[in-house]
């Protein structure tokens, strides 16, 4: 509900990122943290150059009230179990390719998926090489976008405002 009201709330913004690099075998890489409430719009993330790139997993914990919610996922266990179609609430996968060595996957809720601390997205790769032969980086690349509560007495207020209300703070 208060998602589809922030066109009339202040003290939020949207935050898009497209982190790109490359991983190594065994060392997982947290591609980002972000330290505040919020909701995770979508999410799509792509590996490749590696035939191992679809055992890495793509890792998304949304901190909640009360504890973490993870959503993980690699393209080979998405293939595996049939996840091709788009889900409410949960990875599916876009491209599965070992001729070419690309996978990729997404989430796209059909509601926006809320966080009230914390989001930390990882990559995790194999610790060693199951299908190459040859020990060699996989390439990825991300692109998300979220609302992020960037000013909470600001937000509070403006939802005050709105409601005609006291809010009670979030602990």
């Amino acid at each position: 509900m208060i998602y589809g009201l922030l066109p009339l709330l202040r003290g939020w913004m949207y935050v898009y990122k497209e982190p790109e690099g490359l991983l190594y075998y065994g060392q997982e890489k947290v591609l980002d943290t972000v330290e505040a409430p919020g909701w995770v719009l979508f999410f799509s993330g792509r590996v490749s150059d590696n035939l191992d790139g679809k055992y890495v997993r793509l890792v998304l914990e949304i901190d909640g009230p009360e504890k973490a919610y993870t959503i993980e996922a690699s393209a080979y266990e998405l293939k595996e179990h049939g996840v091709v179609m788009p889900t409410n609430y949960s990875a599916y996968l876009t491209v599965y390719d070992d001729t070419n060595k690309v996978y990729a996957g997404c989430i796209n809720p059909s509601i926006p998926m809320p966080f009230s601390r914390r989001f930390t997205l990882k990559a995790v790769p194999p610790n060693t090489p199951i299908e190459e032969t040859v020990i060699r980086p996989i390439r990825y690349r991300a692109a998300y976008a979220l609302v992020k509560i960037i000013d909470m007495v600001e937000f509070r207020r403006s939802l005050q405002e709105l409601f005609g209300g006291r809010i009670r703070p979030l602990e």
